[in-house]
């Protein structure tokens, strides 16, 4: 429900806000008066493109606002918000902003959202019948979905979707897994070339150090002919050594000395040397001609093997456990992609066989939706309209499979006997399709999920005694759980109205300014009477204004 409207520097309209209620809000005025800005501001409001100027001479922008009151039950509008993060309590606020140059800004509760968002949103919320761009039964898909209201096949049709839904995801698992599964088998070959190559290697963490192993082989000799020559002059250190001591011994006959222990230390340094030396010689003795070439070709393998998988022994090993994964992969995937096909074929099994159960429950209430629209459009003006609702079914096979079903659906209208059929968008006065649009409606009732109707042009060449009943059926739908805005000239409608407002130009030698006031109960009266006598009123007009009033009041009861 539409519970605030504010327009500041829309054309002539420098400020206005309005507060509504759910029922029948009614726009009266003059001709010219400015009644269809109104409608336009909440056409703009919600998505309408902008094709004039609508920028006043009051500010450099235009501003408008909306706020709704939505529901628990308003299941689609809070989808749609919740796939946009968009939070919400229990209302919405629409702002959409204009620029002088027809560039707008929309936003919904404060966050920036594009123009196609805002259409997909408001197309649940405001449903305006008198200018084609915002109607939303004009389009065959919701048509298919008011039948299906109709029939009260929204469970089975939301099982459909659910489970269509589900058909396709596992349609697009199965091509990616194919695809997957064709490219791993493009590679295996390489993998297992890959795999083979790695462990023939026969890889070790003490490959790693090779290239060490490798550069003191190839010094082996100059270490040999180094330690060689280590080894002589230690034997001419330990012949010096040996005389030292004898000559310490014969000194010691003489002399009373206590450092005999330096020579042994030094003597047993020497053994160790000694020791060292050999050791190294046994080690660097092993290196062959034909050692260092083993180890030449096994480091030239690993440079090998890095520069194709890893730059380490580890990573090199990694590489080859994820080429054996892949492998893997492909018989796994072969096994899961037979698994899923077996799914695809019951599913589709399942869609046809639903499918084929809500076409054809659509084609027995379709007869039965088109019977009472054609009975309503007499009640609305429309004696001689036909409705005719085109069922076009598809092979009912897989391959035919829709997100709705197998059928497509068209509203056909014949307004006068022995002109054609015509679909709804097609009907030119706009005064026709808005009591085309109300006699659907009224059929629809509760069944019908769009809370906000606009009825603009109404009562185009419709005179009293239809007016009336017209009003009749705006007043009873109303409260049906919706709320109705129209703009009339005939008082026979506007008593009807649970709030009326007076839309008024007022102009000087430079400005033009249109005003809205809601009407009080006795403006309320003054009005219709107005309306009623065409010129100044007195107590005659009076009181068949109440006479209306009362006549509209007690109709309804």
């Amino acid at each position: 429900m539409l519970t605030y409207l504010e327009v500041k520097n829309y054309i002539f309209l420098k400020h206005l806000s309005l507060e509504f209620d759910k029922g029948l809000n009614i726009f009266v005025g003059e001709t010219g008066a400015g009644k269809s800005v109104i409608i336009e501001a909440i056409s703009y409001l919600c998505g309408e493109k902008i094709s004039v100027p609508i920028v006043g001479s009051f500010a450099d922008k235009t501003e408008i606002i909306g706020v709704f009151e939505i529901k628990n039950s308003d299941d689609e509008v809070i989808e749609v918000l919740k796939e946009s993060d968009i939070e919400t309590e229990e209302q919405i606020i629409i702002r959409r902003e204009v620029d002088k140059q027809n560039k707008s800004k929309c936003f919904v509760n404060d966050n920036l959202v594009s123009l196609g968002f805002l259409k997909k949103l408001t197309s649940f919320l405001v449903d305006i019948h008198g200018q084609n761009e915002h109607q939303k039964l004009l389009s065959s898909d919701a048509q298919l979905a008011v039948l299906d209201r109709f029939a009260e096949l929204e469970e089975l049709v939301k099982n459909y979707k659910n489970l269509y839904n589900l058909y396709k995801k596992k349609l697009e698992e199965k091509q990616s897994l194919e695809t997957e599964i064709k490219n791993l088998q493009q590679q295996s070959e390489l993998l297992k070339y890959q795999i083979n190559e790695i462990e023939q290697a026969k890889l070790t963490s003490e490959d790693e150090q090779l290239e060490e192993e490798l550069q003191k082989a190839k010094n082996a000799q100059k270490v040999l002919d180094i330690l060689s020559e280590i080894k002589f002059n230690i034997s001419e250190v330990e012949q010096k050594i040996s005389s030292i001591q004898k000559l310490w011994q014969s000194l010691n006959q003489f002399v009373k000395l206590d450092s005999q222990e330096l020579l042994t230390n030094t003597n047993s340094e020497l053994d160790i040397l000694k020791e060292k030396v050999e050791e190294y010689k046994k080690t660097f003795s092993s290196y062959t001609p034909d050692s260092i070439d083993s180890l030449v070709d096994r480091v030239d393998l690993i440079k090998k093997l890095k520069r194709k998988y890893g730059s380490s022994v580890e990573e090199i090993k990694n590489f080859c456990e994820q080429a054996k994964k892949q492998l893997q992969e492909i018989s796994l995937n072969t096994e899961y992609l037979q698994k899923l096909e077996e799914e695809i074929t019951k599913l589709e099994t399942d869609l046809v066989n639903l499918a084929k159960e809500i076409s054809y429950k659509r084609k027995e209430f379709a007869k039965e939706l088109q019977k009472q629209i054609n009975k309503e459009f007499a009640s609305v003006g429309l004696q001689k309209a036909q409705i005719e609702i085109k069922i076009e079914t598809l092979q009912q096979t897989k391959e035919f499979l829709t997100p709705t079903g197998f059928d497509k659906i068209n509203f056909l209208v014949m307004m006068n006997p022995g002109s054609p059929f015509l679909l709804l968008k097609d009907i030119v006065s706009g005064g026709e399709l808005s009591r085309t649009m109300l006699a659907i409606k009224t059929v629809l009732g509760k069944k019908e999920n769009t809370s906000v109707l606009v009825f603009d042009e109404i009562d185009t060449g419709v005179g009293g005694p239809m007016g009336f009943t017209i009003g009749k059926k705006l007043k009873l739908l109303s409260l049906k759980n919706k709320q109705l805005f129209c703009i009339t000239h005939l008082p026979q409608i506007a008593c009807f109205a649970d709030k009326i407002f007076l839309v008024n130009k007022h102009q000087t030698k430079d400005t033009t300014v249109i005003n809205v006031e809601e009407l009080d109960e006795q403006k309320k009266i003054e009005q219709i009477a107005h309306m009623l006598s065409g010129a100044k009123i007195d107590s005659s007009s009076i009181e068949h204004a109440k006479n209306l009033l009362n006549q509209a009041k007690k109709e309804v009861e």
